[in-house]
């Protein structure tokens, strides 16, 4: 029996909008969920669309109902916040969420986890390293992907996407967070130094993370298989900086300079701290507002720094992606800087970057 109509939850982020266009392209009947006041798209013939808080129990039950498979992509992305504040999104909804779904014959579940979930080594992590979260985000969907194996024969067969440093048109954290570094330098130079070298890690672009969970929910595997889900090109820190600084309007000058990596790591228990972030952000902010007025900005980007992009400059996170293309799935962006360009020529277009 083929799948009819989708339930797509954060429906309005990064990943959720990119799936939606997937998805009706492909000629699926949809429901799209995401908090009062986030942006959903407009309902269309096919698209239904149900704004809901997935931390109230009650809100639950009426989006499942004539629902084939689930694409869970709701979360609260925040390293900062304890267990207790983040559970009842990250875990109590995806078990309200399931049990719902369970409740009314859905047949496929697809949910997205976290590759922050590995623990930091040489050489590429694959699906069969062990679990090791080092917060209480990664802690908490862990526990939402050990619920959801757990439930082998009593609901929708569930599959697990643990996605690399999501980037893409409207993405608004992590890895996007480095898309105004030039913006903000060009309020003082057009050159910078050029780098090499550093902490190794490949990312994924929001297009291919989202055409991987429609790729996974059309080709069915067993309970609670888990799949990568990366681009094929792990760079260092040096190249990706300088790809991100020539796209930016910056000019890498002079030889390249070794990474600091022994610095980084020394620095990185100070940086990290919470009044050391704050004070940086603080800055940032600063500066960013300048820029705005500057260029006539009025996209939603908000430039940061956040706990989790400081380990990127301090530890290797290398994807295997293998599993998956294994199976057939494709990428439109198996490299970085191709996905890259596509995101700043996006931010520019609708005026979040000068």
């Amino acid at each position: 029996m083929p799948l009819k109509k989708i339930l797509v939850t954060g429906a309005a982020g990064c990943v959720g909008l990119q799936l939606t266009r997937i998805l009706e392209k492909k000629g699926y009947a949809l429901r799209l969920t995401d908090r009062p006041g986030s942006g959903l798209p407009v309902p269309t013939k096919n698209i239904e669309v149900v704004p809901a808080d997935l931390t109230d129990p009650r809100q639950i039950p009426p989006l499942t109902r004539g629902i084939s498979a689930v694409i869970h992509l709701a979360a609260l992305v925040d390293i900062s916040l304890t267990l207790d504040e983040i559970a009842p999104l990250n875990l109590t909804a995806v078990r309200n969420l399931y049990t719902a779904a369970a409740r009314d014959g859905v047949r496929r579940f697809i949910f997205f986890s976290t590759g922050s979930l590995y623990a930091f080594k040489k050489g590429f992590v694959s699906e069969e390293d062990p679990a090791n979260p080092l917060n209480d985000y990664g802690r908490s969907k862990l526990l939402g992907e050990d619920y959801l194996r757990s439930q082998n024969h009593r609901g929708p067969s569930v599959t697990i996407i643990r996605p690399a440093l999501i980037f893409g048109p409207r993405g608004r954290v992590l890895l996007n967070m480095l898309a105004p570094i030039p913006a903000l330098l060009s309020l003082f130079s057009r050159h910078a130094f050029r780098f090499a070298g550093g902490p190794v890690t490949n990312c994924v672009h929001s297009y291919d993370i989202a055409n991987a969970a429609v790729f996974l929910m059309e080709h069915p595997q067993p309970h609670g298989e888990i799949f990568n889900v990366a681009n094929d090109d792990p760079l260092d820190v040096g190249t990706m900086m300088n790809i991100i600084l020539k796209e930016g309007g910056i000019r890498p000058v002079g030889p390249a300079l070794p990474y600091p990596t022994r610095l980084m790591e020394w620095s990185h228990p100070v940086l990290s701290r919470e009044a050391s972030i704050g004070l940086l952000n603080s800055v940032i902010r600063r500066l960013w507002r300048r820029v705005k007025r500057k260029n006539g900005l009025k996209g939603e980007l908000a430039p940061r720094v956040d706990p989790e992009m400081l380990d990127f400059f301090v530890h290797d996170m290398r994807f295997s992606n293998r599993k998956i293309k294994q199976l057939g799935f494709k990428l439109r962006y198996p490299d970085f800087a191709s996905g890259w360009r596509e995101t700043i020529r996006w931010m520019r277009r609708e005026k979040w970057l000068p």
